[in-house]
């Protein structure tokens, strides 16, 4: 297990909430993630084309895995693991003198890792919508505004298409709403009826993915199954839909 790269990997996941991961090999050197944070409506379900584990791992507390590894200096330590042939069962980070375990979780549990085994849909952002900084700032303020009223476990952010356009409606959980109809540029996106999300893991995955931009723009798609796939740099983030 290198350290640069679950560093990596659990410093972006950590960024959006994600608590437990299972990481797994696959054939051809390929290496999926299945992850989910406490309120499971924030998914990673991602496939990397290179080797990050031998055997399936689950890590029950990724803020508790990388806060270990923080306390360590990536260019002068490692991170020793054991397993019993079938999965890995422990990690030891060391350097020098210093050490800390971790012990990990069965990753074939569904009980202690419940993280989804499959997600519906295509979940590539090829055909993506794009937001800007400023607009990211925007509708952030959209969302902060329209918790001063309502049901705040009701609030919702929806989006539909009709031609070139793209209406965005933000709802209070009750009676009000606040709507805005955006250009997509000749982009061919297309929503069937309405995607509906609860407005917070929304509004984090978008801030992550303007984070993670190099072009400091946030870039999502949303696929037939209303599944919200937002661009994290070298990883895409789900937001569960709602209904």
């Amino acid at each position: 297990m290198d350290i640069s790269t679950i560093k990596s990997l659990l410093t972006t996941m950590n960024e959006v909430g994600i608590i437990r991961c299972v990481i797994e090999p696959l054939e051809n050197d390929m290496t999926r993630v299945r992850a989910t944070n406490k309120e499971s409506n924030i998914v990673i379900y991602h496939d990397f084309d290179f080797s990050v584990v031998d055997y399936p791992v689950g890590i029950q507390s990724v803020p508790g895995f990388l806060s270990r590894i923080m306390l360590f200096d990536e260019e002068k330590s490692a991170i020793e693991v054991s397993d019993n042939g079938k999965i890995i069962v422990s990690a030891k980070i060391v350097q020098g003198k210093k050490e800390a375990s971790f012990r990990f979780a069965d990753p074939r549990s569904s009980s202690s890792m419940p993280v989804p085994s499959r997600v519906p849909g295509d979940l590539s952002i090829d055909n993506c919508i794009e937001f800007s900084e400023e607009y990211v700032k925007h509708i952030s303020s959209v969302f902060s505004a329209m918790g001063y009223t309502g049901d705040k476990t009701k609030r919702e952010v929806g989006m539909k298409t009709k031609g070139d356009t793209v209406t965005l409606r933000v709802s209070d959980g009750e009676y009000d709403s606040f709507t805005d109809t955006i250009e997509t540029d000749g982009l061919d996106i297309n929503i069937d009826g309405e995607a509906v999300w609860e407005v917070s893991p929304f509004d984090r995955l978008l801030k992550a993915s303007l984070a993670n931009s190099q072009q400091k723009k946030a870039r999502f798609s949303v696929n037939a199954q209303h599944v919200g796939v937002f661009d994290l740099g070298d990883i895409v983030a789900l937001a569960v839909p709602l209904g």
